[in-house]
């Protein structure tokens, strides 16, 4: 199956079972998720005491990165009360197809290289008030131009190796699961443009801000890297589609298109012939992603009978 559109995480869920290539969206929605131009006060996840004192090693922030302290203040806490119950690192069967797009909390603790870059794509309030340790700021609405849509590769490119970040780096993203700010579908996004740029090694960190802080807190301390050179892109067009190409490929029998926004919202409206998949529905408890049976289940001709994995994929929100 070729995926030409990532929206959400539902482009990920399909990734993660089923060999084939994603791509971001064009004028069809609003860049994956909610519209929402701002991320909230950052006051309002913020009551326990900030854990600056967690033993990292330095490789986490990059062989060229400098450390900046912050002052002691409180640690960010944006868990909900799903994580006051331990869950479970990985999903019974976590054998996807596709392993590699998924990093689990425990996974990146034990991370030891060096090229390794993690990427915070939450607001810069967000960050300053709590984030994984060695994780650099990168807000994920700058990759968006004013309409929603990707913006262009020489904003994507210049952004990137700005932060320090270059196509031999491993890449892992995250965000916290701030609906109203983006969520899951922030990393999910970044994800696919790296992907889209042609970057080979890139991943989502599973449960997202929550899951990591949830078992080993956060810190306060700034991360950066000396900028690179220059970011040259390998861009992957199969990985694309915009409107124009919708409107193209509607009709062929080869293509089909899948709506991840909510039942509700699929009801009011959707581009024609569109298949729902919603996309809660791929996640366990703390917005952690189903293993591979579930997810094999819930793509199956039994939940959805008109989805082909032979078919190009196009994915959509709003």
């Amino acid at each position: 199956m070729k995926m030409i559109v990532l929206s959400v995480v539902v482009g990920m869920m399909l990734l993660t079972v089923t060999v084939g290539t994603v791509a971001g969206d064009g004028s069809l929605m609003s860049a994956m998720g909610c519209n929402c131009p701002h991320s909230g006060p950052a006051t309002e996840y913020l009551n326990s005491p900030f854990n600056d004192d967690y033993s990292y090693p330095s490789f986490l922030m990059g062989a060229d990165a400098e450390r900046k302290s912050h002052s002691k203040s409180v640690r960010s806490d944006r868990s909900h009360t799903i994580f006051e119950t331990a869950i479970p690192i990985r999903p019974t069967n976590s054998q996807y197809e596709n392993p590699s797009i998924i990093t689990y909390i425990d996974e990146l603790k034990n991370i030891s290289d060096p090229n390794v870059v993690i990427v915070d794509v939450c607001s810069p309030a967000k960050y300053e008030v709590g984030h994984i340790p060695g994780a650099i700021n990168l807000h994920w609405e700058l990759f968006r131009a004013d309409n929603g849509v990707l913006t262009s590769l020489e904003t994507v490119t210049g952004l990137l190796g700005e932060h320090g970040i270059s196509p031999d780096n491993g890449v892992i993203v995250y965000s916290d699961t701030c609906q109203t700010c983006g969520g899951l579908s922030a990393s999910s996004y970044i994800f696919w443009m790296l992907e889209y740029i042609g970057h080979e090694k890139v991943s989502v960190l599973d449960g997202g801000f929550e899951a990591w802080n949830a078992t080993y807190g956060c810190t306060k301390n700034v991360t950066t890297r000396s900028p690179t050179t220059y970011y040259s892109a390998n861009v992957m067009a199969d990985r694309f589609a915009d409107t124009e190409w919708v409107q193209n490929n509607l009709n062929r029998t080869t293509v089909q298109i899948v709506d991840a926004r909510t039942t509700e919202d699929y009801k009011a409206g959707n581009i024609e012939g569109a298949i729902n998949i919603e996309y809660e529905e791929l996640f366990r408890d703390g917005y952690r992603l189903k293993g591979a049976d579930d997810l094999e289940f819930l793509i199956s001709p039994v939940v959805i009978k008109r989805l082909d994995k032979s078919k190009d994929t196009a994915v959509y929100c709003w």
